[in-house]
């Protein structure tokens, strides 16, 4: 699978440490359990533990370029759908007083 997209280190922040962003997993999320019935079941399927796919869920690590597209590959992810999947920025509203 060609890839266009760039993945960096720093991208992936946890707000509690110090970063700025983080991202929105939930359509990830939805499409594990569409697929695989469960977060455990699509750790099998993707031969890694549950405990590192629940980090990566929860904002804890990163993933790296091999692993995107292997996980897109199986949940069926197309090339320009990852962008919502992977990258979908939490926002934060903050509060004005006027």
């Amino acid at each position: 699978m060609l890839s266009l997209y760039c993945v960096h280190e720093t991208e992936h922040h946890n707000i509690e440490e110090g970063g700025s962003e983080m991202y929105d997993t939930s359509k990830l999320r939805g499409r594990i359990i569409e697929k695989f019935g469960s977060q455990n079941a699509f750790a099998n399927a993707v031969n890694r533990s549950i405990s590192f796919v629940s980090q990566y869920l929860n904002g804890k690590v990163n993933l790296d370029q091999k692993t995107i597209d292997e996980w897109s590959n199986i949940l069926e992810i197309s090339i320009a759908d990852i962008p919502a999947y992977f990258f979908t920025k939490i926002v934060h509203e903050t509060e004005q007083t006027v």
